[in-house]
């Protein structure tokens, strides 16, 4: 039979685990449609132009391609910055306080996302459908 303090103990590393899971979960879908978004383009691009229905403004591609990558590059920013921080912790190098160490991991993350969504409003504005034809 377990003690209370077992229990407790238990209950803690499944709660530490979950929440292992959802970040790791999150990083993934950040690199997926980030990186999902710059393949979509490229391989969209030439088919819309081939065809000629739609009028691309290219400058505005170049800037969603560009948002995209810069989103993929700052989802494997906190993967580098949370691994780094957690072998800080584990060496006792002394860890930052709490606050600043979730900043670090999180902001990245976040900047990821605000740049896929940039990124997006940029493809959709880029793309108009050619009503002379």
């Amino acid at each position: 039979m377990m003690t209370e303090v077992e229990v407790v103990l238990e209950m803690q590393k499944m709660h530490a685990e979950v929440v292992k899971d959802l970040g790791v979960f999150g990083l993934q879908a950040l690199i997926t449609i980030n990186a999902g978004a710059v393949i979509a383009l490229i391989t969209f691009i030439p088919q819309a132009i081939d065809s000629g229905k739609l009028k691309i403004d290219i400058k505005k591609i170049k800037a969603a391609v560009l948002l995209f990558l810069i989103g993929l590059f700052m989802a494997f920013l906190s993967i580098l910055v949370t691994y780094m921080l957690a072998q800080m912790s584990f060496a006792n190098f002394g860890v930052p306080s709490f606050w600043l160490f979730i900043l670090l991991m999180v902001l990245p993350a976040l900047l990821s996302f605000v740049c896929f969504a940039w990124g997006a409003l940029k493809a959709s504005q880029s793309i108009k459908e050619n009503l002379l034809l």
